[in-house]
């Protein structure tokens, strides 16, 4: 008997389970909705914040994006009433927050988000500035 060949990822939403297509479309519809973009600036300064300082723990970090995740569902069921609501469980939510917070991690210790945060100025309590456009 041979072992079940991995289904290629192409970029196409079919090679995924409906789970998986669930969570692509809401980060979709969450990375283009302005409101979403720059509450994810404030999270990701809060995280760079922590990291600077020291303060950052991973096991809090899914309970942070779970916030916005929260936050963008409501959004995306607002805009899309056809799709149905129950099918972002608790669980499902959690995993998808946990799988954020690790992505993110990596990407502010990577430095891609350095010209999105911070505008480069110091405000008077000799803090780095967050730009918010």
């Amino acid at each position: 008997m041979t072992p079940a060949a991995a289904q290629p990822d192409h970029g196409d939403l079919r090679h995924y389970d409906a789970k998986r297509r669930l969570a692509l479309n809401l980060m979709r519809f969450m990375e283009r909705e302005r409101y979403l973009v720059r509450r994810k600036q404030a999270f990701v300064a809060h995280v760079e914040r922590k990291l600077r300082n020291n303060r950052y723990h991973a096991g809090e970090a899914p309970q942070l994006w779970a916030h916005w995740l929260r936050e963008g569902l409501k959004r995306y069921l607002r805009a899309h009433p056809r799709v149905d609501g129950s099918l972002f469980t608790r669980a499902f939510l959690h995993e998808l927050a946990e799988e954020i917070a690790e992505r993110e991690h990596i990407r502010v210790l990577r430095g891609d988000y350095v010209d999105m945060t911070v505008d480069g100025t110091i405000d008077a309590s000799g803090r780095m500035r967050v730009s918010r456009w």
